[in-house]
Formats: structure tokens, C-alpha cells, sequence
């Protein structure tokens, strides 16, 4: 189940065998909903409080074009990441950076105190995390960081 973006705690996702019309999933802690992407409408809730349904419909409406993209774009052979050029090969910190390397030796690094709830979090909660075609989650910190973010930062 393909990840498309995961912000403030909710995973947009889709199933490999989706059928039509175009929907999503998304889904936090207390559950899943289902949405129609063209027309925004719910299909199916979960256990989703009504807030996050309301800040799930939002972010349909202002990422639609991505998610009725990914898709097409995953029968077509596959999704990669936002940029399609960019693949996490490994993630690892120190005590005072972070460091991604992706599939092509491309090595980069940013200092932790850039990212407060990386930099005070424990080994266990930094090391917890989920990769998505655009990001990094750590579920446990509720922090993301964007690959393409990541790549292009400059403080």
C-alpha cells in the first residue's frame, strides 16, 4: 500500500489494486476513512474524529492533482519518490547530525539542532520511523522531513 504523503499524523495511501472511481485512504492512531478524490466526498469512516476528517478533506482538495496522478503513474510500472529520482537507500544519525544516503552513493547531512524533536529524541524514537515516496515519518515524534526538503535545505 503505497504511501502518497503523511502530514500532521494522517497517512494518505492507496492499494496496489485500487478500482474506480479514484479514492484514498487515509488513516492515524484512532482509524481510516475512505474519500473520493474528484468530488471530495467520504465514503467510509473508521474511527476518524471529525477534525481530521475535516483536515483530510482539505488536503485532498489542495494535493487532488498529485493524488489522481499516482495512480496512473503506479500502473504504469511503479511509484518512486516525489521527484522519481530520489531513493532512500539508508538513514542514520550521529549525535549531532542526520545523515541520508540515497540508492546512487549520494551522501547528505543537516545538523539535528535543525530539527528540535529529532535532536531531543531518544535512539529508539529516532530509529522508529516510516519511508513514503516523498519523506520520512517518525510516527512516535509525530515529526515528518520531505526528501525533496531535505535535499534542497538551507538554514
Amino acid at each position: 500500500m503505497p504511501t502518497l504523503f503523511i502530514v500532521f499524523g494522517l497517512r494518505f495511501f492507496f492499494y496496489s489494486n485500487e478500482h474506480l472511481p479514484i479514492h484514498i485512504h487515509v488513516r492515524n492512531a484512532a482509524g481510516e476513512a475512505r474519500f473520493e478524490v474528484e468530488e471530495i466526498k467520504l465514503i467510509s469512516n473508521k474511527g476518524l474524529k471529525n477534525r481530521d476528517i475535516k483536515l483530510a478533506e482539505a488536503l485532498i482538495e489542495e494535493n487532488r492533482e498529485i493524488i489522481i496522478q499516482k495512480p496512473a503513474c503506479r500502473q504504469a510500472g511503479g511509484m518512486n519518490t516525489l521527484e522519481d529520482n530520489i531513493k532512500v537507500e539508508r538513514i542514520w544519525f550521529t549525535e549531532s547530525e542526520i545523515f541520508i544516503e540515497t540508492d546512487d552513493g549520494q551522501k547528505l547531512s543537516h545538523p539535528l539542532s535543525w530539527f528540535p524533536k529529532l535532536q531531543n529524541a531518544t535512539e529508539e524514537q529516532r530509529n522508529s520511523y516510516e519511508l513514503s515516496p516523498f519523506g520520512i515519518h517518525w510516527p512516535k515524534l509525530d515529526e515528518d522531513l520531505s526528501f525533496s526538503g531535505f535535499f534542497d535545505f538551507k538554514k
